[in-house]
């Protein structure tokens, strides 16, 4: 079984986990235009990750409209940026902060999380929008606010999730220049500021805040605490046409033999109604099936054999193998409108609690009806300073598990999830997951009952 990322809309979660299940993990990125040939695919996305200004604010109630006017004409209050990154990575890019990693440097920047911030980025209309333009907010840390032109699109408060937001009907005439303003509050006055609902046990009120909780704390090493602010991954302006794909999620089933397989592929469109074509390949780039459906929309349900089947194998148990299956959408007038393609790695894991003869109690995993020693280590946050991800660290952290043996690693609950091509690389290295909810140091015990909207916040 695997994980699915999820990026549909309307605030879908990073990651749909399981709690302590061992999982070798396969991930769905954004619709990839490096699929199995180069036909241009219509749905456009365009990154904001250029032009930025961040500012500190003086206030808690900001002025928009005062913000929107400075940002055309920015004066030195203002710091250039490139996103993703956070506070921290904005004022030590502008000497404005000594490094943090250094002695006892970290305390000098430790007021960051007291203060509230704005970011901006003003970019064009696009010529022509056929279908929705949604704003993407793949990571905000944590507390904000979004306008657009003046305009409130969005309150957030939860870094563990995605959200986008349809702004067709918010933007500029087409060539003209919008603002974004995304406004983060302090989350340290949040702190002090809330009331721990009656009865609650006692328990820092961090932990009510959907926030990496190794933040709060010098657990990692950090000291004093070093609680970050900002935009921590992309902003996307994503552009679908008529018809395009939200998600794809896949489970398989393995025979008892081990031979042959089934899949259960979920495929969830939106918008129009299209033709929706989908081929599944081994790992040697063979199609193994394929098949259309002509008018697809909303929720597709298909199931896919595997015969002679290459199983998915941990690092020293045998080969990493992948499949891939590519879901593609059509007009009617047969132009590629959107493309998903998913790794998939097929194979069982089950836990053993009792032995078999004995029935004494155990503790071990068998992967495709084999026992594998698992030797592993604990994935916590790569960088204390901020949660911007670092690919180049993250592949050498993984180089070192490869030497030194591993096949496992278990994601931290109170750290910060990785992004999704962490979880890829995890699956095309032989490297399996046990993912924690993010959750920690009791705050899964924080539950008041009498605030639904946070435990939808937390399932989500």
């Amino acid at each position: 079984m695997g994980v699915i990322r999820s990026n549909g809309l309307h605030g879908k979660p990073r990651c749909n986990v399981s709690i302590l299940m061992l999982l070798s993990v396969l991930l769905v990125g954004l619709p990839s235009p490096a699929a199995t040939n180069d036909e241009a695919v219509l749905r456009t996305q365009l990154p904001l990750r250029d032009g930025w200004l961040v500012k500190q604010l003086d206030s808690d109630k900001p002025d928009i409209a005062a913000l929107t006017r400075e940002a055309a004409a920015p004066d030195k209050t203002w710091f250039a940026a490139q996103m993703p990154a956070q506070v921290h990575d904005i004022l030590l890019a502008h000497g404005l902060i000594p490094d943090p990693h250094i002695g006892k440097n970290a305390a000098a920047s430790a007021w960051v999380a007291d203060k509230d911030w704005a970011y901006v980025c003003r970019f064009p209309t696009p010529a022509k929008l056929a279908g929705p333009a949604f704003l993407r907010f793949d990571g905000l840390d944590t507390l904000a606010t979004a306008y657009l032109n003046g305009t409130a699109i969005g309150t957030f408060d939860n870094m563990f999730r995605e959200y986008a937001i349809d702004v067709k009907g918010k933007l500029a005439p087409p060539g003209e220049t919008n603002t974004l303003i995304v406004v983060f509050s302090s989350p340290q006055r949040f702190i002090r500021e809330f009331k721990l609902p009656a009865g609650a046990p006692g328990t820092s009120k961090h932990n009510i805040l959907r926030k990496c909780f190794s933040d709060f704390g010098s657990y990692l090493g950090a000291t004093p605490d070093a609680i970050k602010v900002g935009i921590d991954r992309d902003v996307v302006l994503d552009m679908p046409q008529k018809a395009w794909i939200d998600d794809v999620h896949i489970r398989s089933e393995l025979a008892a033999n081990y031979r042959s397989a089934t899949l259960k592929v979920d495929i969830e469109t939106a918008g129009e109604q299209a033709r929706l074509e989908w081929v599944l390949s081994d790992p040697a780039g063979y199609t193994v099936a394929r098949g259309t459906q002509d008018e697809a929309l909303g929720h597709t349900g298909l199931t896919v054999s595997v015969p002679e089947l290459k199983l998915w194998w941990p690092r020293m148990q045998g080969k990493a193998n992948l499949y891939t299956f590519e879901a593609a959408l059509r007009s009617a007038k047969g132009n590629l409108l959107d493309r998903r393609v998913t790794s998939i790695g097929i194979r069982e894991i089950r836990p053993v609690l009792t032995d078999p003869p004995t029935g004494e109690k155990r503790f071990r995993f068998e992967i495709n009806g084999q026992s594998v020693f698992l030797r592993g280590g604990n994935w916590v946050p790569i960088e204390g300073m901020t949660h911007v991800w670092s690919a180049d660290r993250a592949k050498r952290l993984l180089d070192l598990a490869e030497h030194g043996n591993m096949n496992i690693f278990r994601v931290w609950g109170e750290g910060a999830l990785p992004p999704p091509s962490f979880y890829e690389e995890c699956d095309r290295r032989g490297i399996l997951i046990w993912q924690d909810f993010m959750f920690g140091n009791g705050a899964e015990r924080l539950r008041p009952a009498d605030d639904p909207a946070f435990a939808d916040n937390c399932r989500a």
